[in-house]
């Protein structure tokens, strides 16, 4: 898991921290493929595991949406993560990738 340190945004942290290190994995592979941790919403072995962790608080994902101050609180909220990931995806698809060969 890659911790949010200092940014206040979900932009800043996407361009300070999410994005550099998927640029730093590409720097060695010629493929990379991002799977996101999602759980069933029902029928999930894990689901009364997770409700007794408690559901965290919900917050929208925005660019300009500031970062949670406890992130670990954040992503216990399976909407949350829903919506971190599809902000990120995004983000890792405006990245211009050139052929190292």
């Amino acid at each position: 898991m890659l911790k949010p340190g200092g940014n206040r945004t979900f932009q800043e942290y996407s361009t300070a921290v999410f994005i550099p290190y998927i640029e730093s994995q590409l720097e060695h592979r010629s493929r990379l493929d991002l799977v996101w941790d999602c759980y069933l919403k029902s029928g999930s072995l894990k689901a009364p595991v997770r409700c007794n962790r408690g559901k965290g608080i919900r917050r929208c994902v925005t660019a300009s949406g500031p970062l949670p101050s406890n992130w670990q609180n954040f992503l216990r909220n399976s909407d949350n993560k829903e919506e971190l990931f599809s902000f990120l995806s995004e983000q890792v698809m405006q990245l211009v990738v050139t052929d190292k060969k």
